[in-house]
């Protein structure tokens, strides 16, 4: 047997063993798992994930911006950067992936592209770390530009201390087929997923915590849980943590990368890098914002009490045309998978 196999088979018996060993505290994890992906993570990234679908079906000109020349990567890549800025840590992986299937990317250039595009969404940043942990929305555009600010700084960085081979942008089709359907269904899948793993790494969460007591470290599982538990430490301490967990975004995070790009070659040291890197821009200049503008701790400091973000409220019309969508995409699905079997 080999060690993908041990790996596995053990995997599934440390699993069998939570579940049954506290299946409360089990069930406890599982449910604000699925709480955060309802309130939190399909509000801020559904659409972006569909917009990304959408941009890597058209056909990309591969002409180099002021953006792709100050990574120094190819043209294809601005949209990977810009998508991968707007849209939270898993779009940019899952454009790199289909770029290089399409071979018009190198691996070298992924490996670049990954630690550059694995961002925290904006709307996560104003929601669910702005509103939700420093209960600020001025904090929120804070973390956004300071995020800008470690991102150009890490880009440059790695530009010039491992530059890349020109990059040539080759086969890049004139025409490409395209279908809002299939983006919407690709999206929802990916999305799926994503909220899979956000769920499992939840539950681990909550045994972890209930075997050896809330430390930050546990928040390294999963960065949606870990930056909704530092409301328990002071500013300063809460502050470095939640830095931490966007810049690296967690093992949950790290599996979700990994899934979306499995069997690309594209690999994981230069993440590492990239993102130490950036956690040094981040936290520090966010620090010095703080310095200038100390009323955004303010919020925090007065805060007592557990608060979850709220994204979007729910309600029974929005269910009911949700459930009708749904439906017509399966439908809709059907018919496109039987056209395009006759076609072919």
């Amino acid at each position: 047997m080999d060690r993908k196999k041990i790996g596995f088979a053990a995997a599934a018996m440390l699993l069998a063993f939570l579940a049954l060993w506290d299946s409360k505290t089990v069930a406890a994890g599982i449910q604000r798992g699925v709480f955060l992906c309802i309130q939190t993570i399909i509000p801020s990234l559904f659409l972006f994930m569909i917009v990304g679908e959408m941009v890597s079906a058209l056909p990309l000109s591969g002409k180099r911006g002021w953006l792709s020349r100050l990574f120094g990567v190819s043209g294809l890549s601005e949209s990977i950067l810009l998508m991968g800025l707007i849209g939270g840590y898993p779009v940019g992986a899952k454009m790199i992936s289909k770029k290089i299937s399409e071979h018009h990317l190198s691996v070298s250039e992924g490996n670049r592209l990954l630690a550059l595009s694995a961002n925290a969404s904006p709307a996560f940043l104003m929601g669910a770390v702005g509103n939700g942990v420093f209960h600020n929305e001025t904090m929120g555009f804070f973390l956004i530009g300071c995020q800008l600010i470690a991102l150009l700084f890490t880009g440059i960085i790695l530009r010039v201390f491992l530059p890349l081979k020109r990059t040539v942008a080759k086969d890049v089709p004139k025409e490409t087929s395209f279908s809002f359907v299939e983006s919407v269904i690709s999206a929802g899948k990916s999305l799926g997923v994503i909220c899979f793993f956000v769920t499992v790494f939840s539950a681990f969460y909550q045994v972890l915590s209930e075997i050896s007591g809330t430390h930050p470290w546990l928040g390294l599982l999963e960065v949606s849980v870990g930056c909704d538990r530092i409301q328990e430490y002071g500013f300063a301490q809460a502050l470095f943590w939640c830095c931490l967990y966007l810049a690296f975004g967690g093992i949950c995070v790290f599996t979700q990368l990994s899934a979306f790009l499995s069997g690309s070659g594209v690999t994981f040291g230069t993440f590492f890098l990239g993102r130490g890197i950036f956690f040094l821009f981040f936290y520090g200049s966010l620090r010095v914002v703080i310095f200038l503008f100390p009323s955004a701790a303010e919020s925090f400091l007065s805060f007592s009490g557990d608060y979850m973000p709220v994204i979007g409220a729910p309600s029974p019309l929005v269910g009911v045309l949700l459930i009708l969508l749904c439906l017509m995409l399966l439908i809709t699905d059907k018919k496109y998978g039987t056209i395009f079997k006759n076609h072919r």
